[in-house]
């Protein structure tokens, strides 16, 4: 990175999290000049405070797809990125109470029909799989054996390493403070630091992305809120390490971390009721907060009843009204926004990323991906 502030490029990346990074780097690896800018510092908004689970358990069958693909590219991160991004392959279970198993069978059979390796269990199967859950409440379990998680800051120094390798030129601690527009075409984008004249702007500010993009004069739906996550340490006597878990029934998610500790967020979609302004958010965790998602976790895994509770904190979703991503080009010319991941950016990134940078070069959407179902243009 040069100390000279840059004041022209072919393109600008607003948003240094996964999404953005992924796309300056495809951006850069087709020899175009790019400036990546980021108000904080690389993977300091939501990516950073990622479960960062890859699996492929969605109902909408384009999300499928983009999981598959998704799952693909981090089994295999360093054929992409020449890194690591701390790859666990640990098994996902999804389980559900009576009134949603027939919902779970219909989402499975579709998952199968799409080339998901993933299997409907029952309570002996599930038994054999983990005799440490708690199963009274559990009508029906789904498993895919082939999920796993990531490690997010490892995640972001490979990827940080790789957009440096292909000539992106990142800018942290510079903001954007507005994109220019003349001609209904992008010109630049201010910063503290100077504008940097380009004609193609990319808005992947995540939480922020709607004060960006409207000072592009382009107003999205989107709705920052609070997703809290608690750590506990489990007890020796608890034993090896537990699958993902999506518990349905007790509206929680979980994965292990390490040899010893759990990893707890929610999944009832009740983030809803924290919206915050992303300058001004509380990302520590509660008392309540952390009680209660670790007493779900000790509900469904009583042998972890003397587990030690170790904090937490408090990330972001950023969320639209039907919990799918806004990836589009819209606006002026030249204005591409990706946004509204709702809790799938940081498993999606590295594929939005890629398509991203082929539809600004094309000029173009690829053909093999339907960014149609990601259009601004269904909330009208």
């Amino acid at each position: 990175m040069s100390l000279t502030f840059p004041s022209t490029a072919d393109a600008v990346v607003i948003g240094g999290g996964i999404i953005g990074l992924c796309t300056a780097i495809h951006l850069a690896r087709k020899r175009l000049s790019v400036v990546l800018l980021e108000k904080n510092f690389i993977g300091g908004g939501p990516t950073g405070c990622s479960l960062a689970v890859i699996s492929q358990h969605y109902t909408h069958p384009s999300l499928v797809g983009m999981a598959r693909i998704s799952l693909e590219i981090f089994r295999s991160f360093e054929q992409y990125y020449a890194g690591d991004c701390g790859w666990s392959e640990a098994g996902l279970l999804v389980l559900v109470g009576a009134e949603q198993e027939q919902s779970l069978r219909s989402t499975v059979e579709m998952q199968q029909a799409r080339g998901v390796e993933v299997e409907i269990l029952s309570a002996s199967q599930l038994r054999s799989l983990d005799a440490r859950l708690h199963q009274d409440d559990v009508a029906i379990a789904s498993y895919q054996p082939t999920a796993g998680y990531a490690d997010p800051q490892r995640t972001m120094h490979t990827l940080t390493l790789a957009a440096i390798a292909a000539g992106v030129d990142i800018r942290e601690n510079v903001k954007a403070n507005e994109i220019l527009v003349a001609s209904g075409k992008i010109r630049g984008v201010v910063t503290p630091r100077g504008t940097v004249s380009a004609p193609v702007a990319i808005d992947t500010a995540g939480p922020w992305a709607h004060q960006v993009a409207s000072t592009a004069g382009v107003d999205i739906p989107l709705i920052p809120c609070r997703q809290v996550m608690a750590v506990l340490r489990r007890p020796v006597s608890f034993g090896a390490q537990h699958p993902i878990v999506n518990d349905f029934i007790l509206g929680t998610s979980f994965r292990s971390e390490g040899r010893g500790s759990t990893y707890i967020g929610r999944l009832d979609r009740s983030q809803l009721n924290d919206p915050v302004d992303p300058d001004r958010y509380d990302d520590s965790l509660s008392s309540q907060e952390l009680t209660h998602l670790c007493d779900c976790w000790q509900k469904r895994y009583p042998s972890g009843a003397n587990a030690v509770t170790r904090g937490g904190w408090s990330g972001m979703y950023d969320v639209t009204p039907d919990w799918m991503p806004i990836c589009d080009r819209l606006g002026p010319q030249g204005f591409y926004l990706c946004c509204g991941t709702s809790g799938h950016g940081f498993k999606f990134g590295p594929l939005l990323g890629r398509e991203l940078a082929n539809w600004v070069v094309n000029d173009s959407p690829s053909e093999t991906f339907d960014f149609g179902v990601f259009s601004a243009s269904r909330f009208k």
